[in-house]
């Protein structure tokens, strides 16, 4: 079955079927965020509810989205396993992974104990999903034209564990998955440039995934501060620099991503916007200055607005049975 195919035969089916696993990009952008303010209280001494709220918000979100999941193999097994078949959408599955890293996160302060089994269990989840999926590419099946964004979204959940897994005291596991990571979206870079500038343009439906692109250097920073604990390095200028400029240039993309339909996949603009965030605000401490403070205020005001926005049209698309699609 080719990949037409196949997504033509998901959006196809009943709406829980259709129901995809990118849902969890709701939870990163919510847990992504939450991280950003708590950042955000240290450093302009915002008010640490705004951040708790996210993580409660966060893991709401994940257990709701996890049971419609959970149905959803039960009911629509057929249509989980073709998801997991699409040289795209399959990208998406390690988000549920990703999401259990942030909620642990959020759980640390709370229970410390309780916040390292979890996340010790979403990096084995995700060091298992991010295995499959880079094995399959290896097998060689896979074409320059499937090539996107969403490619670097089990790329870039490696590279986020440390950022959570060395404040618990994993240090190893840590360096082992950032080390993967960090050399895989080197591996990538070169790939999804060459898809971007040479081949066709992203299928509408894509467009926003374009925003992924802020992810690997934003996270990679955020997570070379973390084993470095907390000391900049010129290798963390360079990354915090390099996804400077990123962000000004998916930022710039705003209105091609508007004018598309909304989706789901809208979701991809607002962890990664949100991770940059974290860096600079981690950024106003390590390097104080009026450059330092304006990118870290713009950068969090930015991924608020993002967040706020996608929250109140995806409940709207929601109340009006519109959040998935009709086939």
């Amino acid at each position: 079955m080719t990949d037409a195919a196949v997504q033509r035969r998901v959006d196809s089916g009943p709406s829980l079927a259709r129901a995809p696993v990118s849902l969890f990009a709701i939870v990163m952008g919510l847990g992504g965020l939450a991280l950003a303010w708590r950042k955000a209280h240290v450093v302009f001494a915002a008010p640490a509810a705004v951040g708790e709220t996210l993580f409660a918000l966060a893991a709401a979100v994940f257990v709701a989205v996890t049971g419609i999941q959970l149905v959803r193999a039960l009911l629509h097994s057929s249509a989980l396993v073709e998801e997991f078949r699409h040289p795209v959408s399959v990208n998406f599955i390690p988000a549920l992974s990703v999401s259990l890293a942030l909620l642990s996160a959020g759980l640390a302060p709370y229970d410390l104990a309780a916040a390292g089994t979890l996340w010790l269990l979403a990096a084995l989840i995700h060091l298992s999903l991010a295995f499959l999926i880079l094995r399959r590419w290896f097998g060689g099946s896979m074409r320059t034209e499937q090539a996107s964004p969403a490619w670097f979204i089990p790329v870039v959940g490696t590279m986020l564990m440390p950022v959570v897994g060395m404040p618990l005291g994993h240090l190893h596991l840590s360096w082992f998955l950032f080390s993967v990571g960090f050399v895989f979206w080197l591996i990538l870079a070169p790939l999804m440039t060459h898809r971007l500038f040479f081949a066709e343009p992203l299928a509408e439906r894509a467009v926003p995934s374009l925003f992924i692109l802020l992810a690997p250097p934003a996270v990679g920073g955020l997570a070379v501060l973390a084993l470095d604990h907390g000391q900049a390095s010129p290798f963390s200028h360079v990354l915090f620099c390099f996804a400077a400029f990123i962000a000004l240039l998916v930022a710039s993309m705003l209105g091609r991503i508007f004018r598309t339909h909304f989706a789901i996949g809208w979701w991809a603009l607002t962890f990664p916007s949100a991770a940059f965030a974290s860096l600079a605000l981690s950024y106003v401490t390590l390097v104080p200055g009026v450059e330092t403070l304006i990118v870290a205020g713009l950068a969090l005001a930015f991924a608020t607005l993002i967040v706020a926005a996608l929250a109140v049209i995806t409940l709207r698309a929601l109340l009006r049975g519109e959040l998935v699609p009709p086939p």
